[in-house]
Order: structure tokens, then sequence, then C-alpha cells
């Protein structure tokens, strides 16, 4: 659980089929979490494909904004995008969402990109 204020992300991918590659991948990504101080809050998996909706949605809290970056930028990343190419045909990143209380709606909060020279 995840206390105080936190920014959430929202991660949806949609597979090219290979169940096992899917799994690989999202254990992969998910081990990667800790190092940034992420941590998965919700995670859907669709049971029954349905036409042009993702397979996996996971919501992703971190500390803040400077830790999502870090997430975005391991370059640990590098290491597992063969197995992504393998197991994801498309990916959507939202933008963030900022909560104080966990049971009010998030306000939104746009990400900055990372700046070209860090």
């Amino acid at each position: 659980m995840v206390d105080g204020t936190h920014i959430e992300i929202t991660l949806r991918l949609w597979s090219t089929g290979d169940q096992r590659l899917l799994d690989e991948y999202l254990e992969a990504i998910t081990q990667l979490l800790p190092a940034s101080g992420g941590q998965i809050i919700r995670r859907i998996t669709q049971v029954t494909p349905i036409d042009d909706e993702a397979d996996v949605v996971m919501v992703v809290g971190f500390p803040n904004a400077a830790a999502i970056t870090s997430f975005l930028t391991d370059p640990r990343r590098t290491e597992i995008d063969q197995l992504a190419a393998g197991a994801v045909r498309r990916s959507l990143i939202t933008h963030g969402s900022t909560r104080y209380q966990p049971e009010h709606p998030g306000t939104v909060t746009p990400l900055r990109e990372p700046d070209e020279r860090s």
C-alpha cells in the first residue's frame, strides 16, 4: 500500500498472442519497479480477449515524477527490449495522477519529458 502523496501511471499492453512471452515481459518489468520506488497498485488481465481492448492494464504508483523518469530510463529496460518485441504489439502509458487521499479521484499532473542533457 502506498502512503501519502504519490503519482500513478497506467500502462496498457496489447499482446502479440504469445502468453509465455507476455508473462516473462511482465515479470521483467515488475522486477525493475523497486529500484525506482515503484509498485503495482492494480493489475487487470483480460481473460477473454476483446477486440481493440488492452490485454493487460497495470496501475503503477511512484513516490514522485523523478521516480517515474528513473523507471522509464532504467538502462536495464534495454535488456528486455527483445522480449518486449515478441510479447507486446502495442503499449500505452497514460499521464500521471497525483493522489493525496486514496478514496478521492486523482488530479491530473502532466509529466515532463526527461531533459535530453541529463
